[in-house]
């Protein structure tokens, strides 16, 4: 994806960040890397990612926001902890079976050399 959006409000594409917007007394902002379009929605309402995926604000109640996501199957969605649980489980098993980069087979765990092909 290319590294710009479109300002809702405005129509104007705009490269690289969000246009400053005026601090309000006693809030911090954190500096971060990289970018993050920050959209507000009301209840009901979609934001669309591509063509193929929608998310719609189904529910809000205090603090949490419950979204209802429409992508097709080749799109994996997680919530951000099963994500980070499922990259450090890919981590751990890549440990444990440490494929060589010239594609010969792996060498045994006891120390032994590996069986002629």
């Amino acid at each position: 994806m290319p590294n710009n959006w479109h300002g809702e409000a405005t129509g104007i594409a705009h490269e690289g960040r969000a246009p400053r917007r005026p601090r309000r007394p006693g809030r911090t902002l954190e500096k971060t890397e990289g970018t993050m379009l920050l959209l507000t929605r009301k209840l009901g309402e979609n934001i669309r990612i591509g063509d193929d995926v929608k998310i719609t604000i189904v529910e809000v109640k205090g603090n949490h926001v419950k979204l209802g996501i429409d992508a097709p199957p080749s799109v994996k969605v997680h919530r951000e902890e099963i994500y980070e649980r499922i990259q450090q489980e890919n981590r751990r098993a890549q440990g444990l079976k440490p494929e060589p980069p010239d594609g010969s087979a792996p060498e045994p765990s006891d120390g032994s050399a590996p069986e002629p092909k």
